[in-house]
């Protein structure tokens, strides 16, 4: 399975479909430069997830701390984290995203298995990701395991072998991998951050004026832009652009609305500054883009 594109709601997260209640498990190719903002934008998931880099490196960022993965390298990150991906240093880079719920190893509520094994990671907040490069010892058995698993998964057969590998992986995680990874406090930084990407969701079809958004934070004008652009390595402003280009997206591949009506949906105010936006960040139009994918029969995954 390939994305082009994810779909994120109003308060971040992920909407694309990660399996199903009875095997909530799904597997998919993340090709970042085909992303219309050639990046993956800032968002979370219930699930936790697996990510093997299959080409080049990618640059995976979560709440502040910037990982380095490279090919045979696999990354994993927890449940409700906040987190994006690009390209590191351009370098044209895919990797494979195993998502997957903790229900699917668990087993009944209050059981010793969840209370010992698995809810005490998986609901841990201050535990955001761990890195398995290529020296850790692990590194092969987890790696053949989860290939395993994306060979069973595109056949769409054997899922107790599924089921079963998952549980030798998670075996070794807690035994060997989750114990050696520092641990994050949430900060007042991380709690404006959310705010501030919050105030955007909710205000992005609108004129977001930076008064009304600092005094939201409780921070001054200043201050609040400083403090977003050094942790999210963009300014305010770049970043309302990109979020309304995400929604722009959604719009032009899952609806008829013209470019004028998108436009003024995602709160860019015009057609042709939309136009203008959509240009710089993708180098076609919208409509370009919207037939490019109808003739690819590329569509989102809802």
């Amino acid at each position: 399975m390939k994305t082009t594109h994810i779909f994120i709601d109003q308060n971040k997260k992920e909407r694309t479909r990660h399996g199903t209640i009875e095997f909530p498990l799904a597997i998919y190719t993340e090709h970042i430069k085909e992303n219309i903002l050639g990046f993956i934008e800032w968002h979370w998931h219930d699930e936790m997830q697996f990510c093997v880099v299959t080409q080049g490196a990618v640059e995976f960022e979560v709440n502040q701390n910037k990982y380095i993965v490279r090919e045979h390298e696999i990354f994993f990150i927890n449940a409700g984290q906040m987190h994006h991906a690009k390209n590191h240093d351009n370098i044209d880079s895919s990797y494979l995203c195993i998502d997957f719920h903790s229900k699917l190893l668990s087993s009944f509520p209050g059981s010793k298995i969840n209370t010992e094994y698995i809810d005490p990671y998986v609901q841990d907040k201050s535990f955001e990701c761990c890195f398995i490069g290529k020296d850790h010892p692990l590194n092969s058995d987890i790696y053949e395991k989860l290939m395993e698993i994306c060979s069973l998964y595109d056949k769409k057969q054997d899922i107790f072998q599924i089921w079963l590998n998952f549980l030798q992986i998670w075996a070794w995680m807690i035994k060997k991998v989750f114990p050696n990874q520092p641990q994050k406090r949430f900060t007042k930084t991380d709690y404006m951050i959310r705010t501030c990407l919050d105030y955007i969701a909710e205000h992005y079809a609108e004129n977001i004026v930076l008064d009304t958004l600092a005094q939201e934070v409780g921070y001054s004008k200043s201050t609040c832009c400083r403090i977003f652009k050094n942790y999210m390595n963009c300014t305010l402003f770049d970043y309302v652009i990109s979020y309304r280009l995400n929604k722009a997206t959604t719009l032009l591949l899952k609806t008829d609305m013209n470019i004028t009506e998108i436009a003024y949906q995602c709160g860019f105010g015009s057609a042709s500054y939309f136009i203008k936006q959509f240009k710089k960040k993708s180098g076609i139009s919208p409509l370009a883009y919207r037939k490019q994918l109808e003739n690819k029969k590329i569509f989102p995954i809802d």
